[in-house]
């Protein structure tokens, strides 16, 4: 008799937990929900009381707390409809989409998912040129080439298809096409488009995935199809600490002009890359290093274009702040060091001097989120290029306005 009233307490106690969150969730006290979801007798057994946590957290916009209630829900009711919806669009936002362990996120369903940007935008160096009385005093001489500004249209579209094999458990086959276009309304000739095709074999299980990925790609860019690459980046991901993310790669890379006169510039890539993603309650950190060692096919090197091979050294962060559920301010830094294997000299001006570009950038978005599907943003990137190779020194900054479409 004892343990059923114990029970029957417990159960009642539970009740008035969620009929309370109820009450303060109607008057939109949102931390009051949170505070009696904590501190709540309740034996987690209830869905609706999860439900109500997370889409209260939500509204605070703490999407990580709000992440983690929808999950409870899922593990208490797997065909809540709702939830697994609320955390899609959460796994889209914090780039955790196929990377969970959530039973929701290994539902055997093949998923199709497509996403285009439209964007206009100015370029105050769409040619990446160093200016003109820089590269005038280099040659001594006029060259007649300076920095060139447009405006711009740009449009990149992605479609990808999830394919799960029903017969073996936690592998799958993702492919994906992307494709990038930029139209410069006062410059053509520097108009770029680069279609790239991927399709990779992955393997999740627990906290870890295998992704195994090959990809093809075509640039055309001064009014050449210049160049095709193709990649393969084997990578392993791994969740920790419930917050964390831990990524790493490899890469390989083989790059073929195509266009006669830039044959000389063929070459194979080989590196790696690590880092981490951090969430916390309103915003994802992410850090990221990179090492590229790049070598020309032909085993002549005089028979080859000058800087070719070289080592590249990438540091990059990216830190996305959520001020609420629909409005999102986005910071990015990156910092390249590239090593020559060649120096700067030329017959008419010897030097020993090896040459050496020290790129910086520094990138700002802010995005409002109109529904799940739609956002709108703009956006500010402003880039320098140091140098010891004064023709590789320049700066630019570029400033879009822009609209993404999901499905």
């Amino acid at each position: 008799m004892k343990t059923l009233l114990i029970t029957i307490l417990i159960s009642i106690t539970s009740n008035a937990s969620y009929i309370q969150m109820l009450n303060y969730s109607k008057n939109s006290e949102y931390k009051k929900v949170l505070n009696e979801a904590k501190y709540s007798l309740a034996d987690y057994q209830n869905p609706k009381l999860h439900l109500l946590w997370a889409k209260s957290a939500q509204k605070l916009g703490k999407m990580t707390i709000a992440m983690g209630a929808y999950e409870r829900v899922l593990i208490l009711e797997p065909k809540n409809k709702e939830a697994k919806k609320a955390l899609e669009l959460i796994y889209s936002q914090t780039n955790r989409e196929g990377l969970s362990t959530n039973p929701s996120e290994g539902s055997k369903k093949n998923k199709v998912r497509a996403q285009a940007n439209l964007s206009l935008g100015h370029d105050s160096n769409v040619n990446a040129n160093a200016s003109g009385d820089d590269l005038d005093g280099y040659y001594g001489l006029d060259v007649g080439v300076d920095e060139v500004s447009s405006s711009f249209a740009r449009v990149t579209a992605n479609i990808s298809y999830l394919y799960n094999f029903e017969e073996y458990d936690n592998w799958f086959i993702k492919s994906t096409l992307d494709i990038y276009y930029q139209n410069n309304f006062n410059a053509h000739l520097y108009d770029l488009t680069v279609p790239t095709a991927e399709i990779a074999l992955g393997y999740i299980k627990g906290d870890y995935l295998y992704y195994l990925p090959i990809s093809y790609n075509n640039i055309n860019y001064l009014n050449k199809n210049l160049l095709n690459i193709f990649a393969f980046t084997p990578r392993v991901r791994v969740n920790f600490l419930e917050k964390g993310l831990w990524d790493t790669s490899l890469i390989y890379a083989q790059r073929n002009y195509i266009e006669t006169v830039d044959i000389g510039k063929d070459a194979k890539t080989y590196g790696f890359q690590t880092g981490v993603y951090w969430s916390t309650t309103n915003a994802q950190l992410h850090l990221n290093g990179k090492y590229e060692s790049r070598t020309a096919d032909k085993a002549d090197k005089a028979d080859n274009d000058r800087f070719v091979d070289a080592n590249f050294f990438t540091l990059d962060s990216n830190l996305k702040y959520y001020f609420t559920s629909s409005f999102i301010a986005e910071a990015h830094y990156l910092f390249r060091y590239s090593d020559y294997s060649d120096d700067i000299g030329t017959d008419a001006t010897p030097s020993d001097i090896s040459r050496d570009d020290y790129i910086s950038e520094i990138d700002l978005k802010f995005s409002y989120l109109l529904n799940k599907d739609m956002e709108i943003y703009v956006r500010d990137t402003y880039t320098q290029s140091l140098s010891t190779y004064i023709p590789s020194e320049y700066h630019k900054n570029i400033f879009l306005l822009g609209f993404q479409i999901r499905y």
